[in-house]
């Protein structure tokens, strides 16, 4: 989640103003995994005073967790340790602006919102290996790390308007709202955001508790001064579910969902082990600038800024150059891409038919029934290619990231910055819109007929100035293109026509041709379509010659053919007349039988197909013998082998079939006479 800032916006702003060179890391002061230290070594803080109240055993377990993930010194205020040494964040509440004492978000109670059903079972991803769970409905929390000293927290649900038994309109649209922030967050990432209530609470489910500092039977909830609590590195454990939920207190982050939201991913970062992004020696960096380009680090203090994305302490005087993405992407992994980057593999556009593109957000689709013309940037390198065809005239297309939903001029809370571009056919690039002044592209541009590429990247600015480190997240595409006059005429003549009858070139095939077509949209195909017959009958693939030839026929067949052509645009004639022939008949093979004279008690082969003939051509295989009285036969090359029974002599017999491949068979006999072999001795 989001930390809450600790001290004054004035005193704040001074800090930022005077780091304005980059901090040097050698002199950073960090702990943890990488730098091991002693609690003796801790600055003296709330962490260190917490360790050396905690009995032995609950020290050491201290120290070891404290050496699970890196911190910066400026951490040792908002970490503390519970009486069994385990670690977690404290982070403040923010300063609030004077004039926000009431929800910020209320909606007309009278318009259509999100449906009750709907706002308590979105998904940013589901299916995902990773779940975290936004709950908004209250939770008694027992038996978790929390209870030390409180058997049992009631703790209440999600409330503006002090009615905690139903959830207005204004309550789901906020709800919405942040679910929709913190999936945007986690966008790049194969994790579902999820407002609906998972079966169990496993090591790979997060669980974030948005609720009241106090709860149902008038207790102080952890911590209750605060914005957000959480237990930090804790994801994917085995007992992960013992350190949940990580609180999120509303009613200290003025009732605002841009507040809420910012707080939720802080806390989930700490889960994942992700520790401050500070500045100079405060805990927590503000980020800077004041327009639309303005950034902060979700690590940091990220409430009051547009852009707000994951650190690795790229700003001046950062303390804390932890790799935010790199550690998250061990923990969840990267999300499969869903747009290739490359023209070939390029996305269409979904336009319809007066030109217009259009795509939904989750503020008005948010289980995301239309999945049209929007994407997510998952990384540095990624980007996302869509294709469309205009005719000439201007185009006009915006590419809005996630604040396209709940828009507004202040807070936005997205991550990704766009640059987009436009190519041409060929694959050049002819447009590039990239404006410094906010995080959206707008392309108008006169374009002649043809296809053009849509390339969308994530990139830093240089005003703010911020990196593309972390410019990820969800895009939408609107705006409109010029469409092509209808054209509904298909080629001519229709119907279509045979410049050469079907007729049959041999036992199996057709060969057949159509009369050219004509047509203003361009290219014409044509399709042969068999109507009828035996064995291949099937209708050719579209294909821009006139002629086909149909193969692997049966012969002596009747097949019956007609053709049509189709344009460019999918205009298809009508069928031409129906044409049948017969392909040619099959000659069965000639077999002449054999009556060979064989000597007893050894093995004769048998060329049996020296006499045999086909008319045709085609060349005979033996496909099957009967079986002699007397002897036993099999077939070996075309051949055939006779064994007579041991000691006989005399007539014997048996047939053969041969067959020339296509459908023809013949059989004959053959009569064996077995005689003896005499012998003489000299």
């Amino acid at each position: 989640m989001k930390l809450r800032q600790t001290i004054p916006y004035m005193a704040l702003s001074a800090s930022f103003m005077a780091g304005n060179v980059s901090a040097d890391p050698d002199n950073i002061k960090m702990f943890g995994a990488a730098a091991p230290f002693a609690v003796a070594a801790l600055p003296t803080s709330p962490l260190k005073a917490g360790i050396e109240s905690l009995p032995y055993s609950a020290q050491q377990n201290a120290v070891q967790w404290l050496h699970s993930f890196d911190f910066p010194a400026e951490d040792a205020e908002m970490l503390k340790v519970d009486d069994q040494g385990a670690v977690y964040y404290e982070d403040p509440a923010p300063i609030l602006p004077t004039n926000i004492s009431q929800p910020d978000l209320e909606t007309n109670p009278e318009a259509e919102g999100i449906n009750p059903t709907d706002a308590f079972r979105l998904h940013s991803k589901l299916g995902a290996a990773n779940v975290v769970y936004l709950n908004f409905k209250g939770y008694n929390i027992e038996g978790t790390a929390w209870n030390s000293s409180v058997g049992t927290y009631e703790a209440k649900p999600f409330n503006l308007e002090g009615d905690s038994g139903s959830f207005s309109v204004a309550e789901r649209a906020n709800i919405t709202n942040i679910w929709q922030r913190v999936a945007e967050d986690f966008a790049p990432f194969d994790i579902d955001v999820t407002t609906e209530d998972p079966i169990v609470f496993g090591e790979r489910v997060g669980h974030i508790l948005v609720t009241s500092k106090t709860d149902a039977a008038g207790q102080s909830m952890p911590a209750r001064s605060a914005g957000g609590v959480a237990y930090v590195n804790v994801w994917g454990r085995s007992n992960y579910a013992y350190y949940q939920p990580a609180l999120v207190y509303f009613d200290n982050l003025g009732y605002r969902a841009s507040y809420i939201a910012e707080a939720a991913s802080h806390e989930l970062g700490h889960n994942l082990a992700l520790s401050h992004d500070g500045v100079g020696s405060s805990t927590y960096y503000a980020g800077r600038g004041y327009d639309y380009e303005s950034w902060a680090p979700i690590m940091g203090n990220s409430y009051y800024k547009n852009v707000t994305q994951w650190s690795k302490g790229e700003y001046p005087n950062a303390n804390n150059f932890q790799d935010d993405i790199a550690i998250i992407t061990a923990r969840l992994q990267r999300s499969v891409d869903d747009h290739a980057d490359d023209l070939l593999s390029s996305t269409p556009l979904l336009v319809d038919t007066d030109g217009y593109v259009a795509s939904s957000n989750p503020e008005f689709d948010p289980l995301n029934a239309r999945p049209d013309n929007k994407g997510i940037i998952g990384d540095i390198s990624d980007r996302d290619v869509f294709y469309f065809d205009t005719a000439a005239g201007e185009i006009n297309l915006t590419i809005n990231p996630a604040w396209d939903a709940f828009t507004q001029d202040a807070r936005r809370g997205a991550n990704l910055d766009v640059q987009a571009s436009i190519f041409d056919e060929n694959g050049t690039e002819i447009i590039v819109v990239d404006p410094l002044e906010d995080t959206q592209a707008v392309i108008s541009a006169e374009l002649n007929a043809g296809r053009y590429y849509l390339a969308i990247t994530g990139v830093g600015n240089a005003n703010t100035p911020f990196s593309d480190y972390a410019s990820m997240g969800q895009y939408y595409i609107s705006g409109q293109v010029v469409p092509f006059t209808s054209d509904v005429t298909p080629p001519t003549p229709d119907p279509m026509g045979w410049s050469a009858d079907p007729a049959a070139e041999s036992r199996m095939s057709i060969s057949m041709a159509a009369v050219t077509a004509v047509d203003d949209a361009g290219t014409v195909e044509y399709q042969f379509v068999c109507v009828s017959g035996g064995a291949g009958c099937v209708a050719s693939a579209w294909q821009t010659s006139t002629n086909f030839t149909a193969v692997n026929l049966a012969a002596g067949t009747e097949y019956t053919y007609q053709v049509k052509a189709r344009d460019d645009l999918g205009n298809e004639t009508d069928l031409s007349v129906a044409e049948t022939v017969s392909t040619f008949i099959n000659a069965d093979p000639e077999s002449s039988g054999e009556a060979p004279v064989l000597y007893d008690d050894e093995v004769s082969v048998l060329d049996v197909l020296v006499n045999d003939s086909d008319a045709d051509g085609d060349a005979l295989q033996i496909i099957s013998t009967s079986s002699p009285a007397n002897g036993s036969v099999a077939i070996r090359d075309d051949m055939i082998s006779y064994t007579p029974v041991y000691g006989f002599v005399g007539y014997d017999s048996f047939t053969y079939t041969v067959t020339d491949g296509f459908g023809g068979l013949s059989t004959s006999v053959v009569d064996v006479y077995v005689i003896p072999r005499l012998f003489f001795l000299w």
